[in-house]
């Protein structure tokens, strides 16, 4: 579904959120290369900013508390399923877990605990 973020026919103001209102930024997933790659963009639709760009599926990204860093899940053909850590503007990527070699365990959906 979809926001509306424009008057109306009546001249009136809509029900929903006016993009002037809007703060912060969103973490998302696009295909557009093929691949899944993590970008953020300000919550006005400006400032979009491509995090990961690489050939393997990076997926589920999940903010930090304080915002200053994205866990998320890569994988790949013939590539381990791994956790990695990233700054919010892409860059120190860290890989977490580390899956043995010729092993096939999936380490997803990673979240925060905010009382750390």
């Amino acid at each position: 579904s979809t926001t509306s973020c424009s008057k109306s026919d009546s001249g009136s103001d809509d029900d929903g959120p006016q993009i002037d209102q809007l703060k912060g930024k969103f973490v998302f997933v696009s295909r557009d290369d093929g691949d899944a790659d993590i970008y953020t963009v300000n919550a006005d639709g400006t400032g979009l900013l491509a995090l990961t760009e690489n050939s393997v599926e990076d997926v589920q990204p999940a903010w930090s508390p304080n915002g200053s860093k994205i866990a998320y899940y890569s994988w790949g053909y013939n590539v381990p399923c791994e956790v990695m850590v990233m700054n919010s503007d892409g860059s120190n990527k860290i890989q977490i877990t580390h899956d043995a070699e010729g092993h096939s365990y999936e380490e997803d959906w990673p979240t925060w605990s905010a009382d750390f």
